[in-house]
């Protein structure tokens, strides 16, 4: 009986920080979202989902929005702009 409740203890764990895993990522993004799962006992499997969940609309918008703030950011420096006094 005590296998069995502590099988049900764990299978439990399982679901409740999956579920905080993806409440993390809906609420912070895709970063916080694999960081939380890399903390979980699930041997990555979290990770895993998130990636495919949400790895191809991540990639897709941040790698362009990186791509963009770097140019308009050298541009600026490259112009003699003072970039730290307007952060």
């Amino acid at each position: 009986v005590r296998t069995s409740t502590a099988l049900h203890v764990l299978e439990k764990q399982k679901t409740d920080e999956a579920v905080d895993v993806e409440k993390a990522t809906e609420k912070y993004g895709l970063e916080v979202g694999l960081f939380q799962s890399l903390k979980s006992d699930d041997g990555g499997e979290s990770a895993k989902s998130l990636l495919k969940k949400y790895g191809i609309a991540y990639l897709a918008t941040s790698i362009p929005l990186a791509l963009i703030s770097f140019a308009i950011c050298y541009v600026l420096v490259d112009n003699g702009v003072d970039v730290g006094s307007l952060l």
